[in-house]
């Protein structure tokens, strides 16, 4: 099973290909903007360095957000285009599902509303890396309540969640990966009702709040 994984709704623009579920090639660039023109440059990088054809993919695994407005859009136009080229299925894979966590119950997080005084996190939780519910978005005293079983909380955790979270728990900051896109995804069996290629926002860009203020 060879996997194409592409990743831009973070700070950057990063692609992996992994055969039989091991790590063939990886590629990865920071920007904030021109994933466009990126991306199509970083997919014929890393294929190359597999010395792999486009042919060869038989899945394509696209990080669907949440995260960058533009980086999402992007990312996922381009995973549906080559999809579409190939004929090959591609899995959408949510930011939170896409990040490196480790066994036991692990809380992902991914700030949501960051002005002050409305402060959420967009979170999920998974136990021995299955989900173990849907995402949610949740204020930092809800998320205190579920501390009393979480081993562990992953994501972008910022000084006032790390600040609160109880000593027992480990804590790590981490951010969504084409790597772990792709390895979810080749691990999965028939792609036959699994979560498309569809862009998932926790707010509506920042242009749109403007126009309507």
């Amino acid at each position: 099973m060879i996997v194409l994984g592409l990743n831009t709704a973070t700070d950057g623009c990063d692609a992996a290909l992994l055969v039989d579920g091991q790590v063939a090639a990886e590629v990865s660039s920071s920007m904030t903007k021109g994933h466009d023109s990126a991306l199509p440059l970083l997919v014929s990088d890393i294929m190359t360095r597999a010395s792999r054809r486009l042919a060869d993919v038989d899945r394509l695994a696209v990080v669907v957000g949440p995260g960058s407005f533009t980086g999402i859009r992007v990312g996922v136009a381009f995973a549906r285009g080559l999809a579409l080229a190939l004929s090959r299925p591609v899995v959408g894979v949510s930011s939170l599902a896409a990040m490196p966590r480790g066994p036991g119950p692990v809380l992902a997080v991914i700030p949501a509303k960051i002005r002050p005084p409305d402060l959420t996190w967009w979170a999920q939780e998974f136990i021995d890396d299955e989900p173990a519910g849907d995402p949610f978005e949740e204020d930092l005293n809800l998320l205190m309540d579920r501390m009393e079983h979480i081993s562990g909380v992953v994501g972008g955790l910022g000084e006032l969640l790390r600040s609160r979270l109880p000593d027992r728990v480990w804590r790590r900051d981490e951010r969504a990966t084409a790597i772990e896109a792709a390895r979810l995804v080749s691990f999965m069996g028939s792609t036959d009702g699994l979560p498309p290629a569809t862009p998932v926002y926790v707010r509506p860009p920042d242009a749109a709040v403007m126009l309507k203020a």
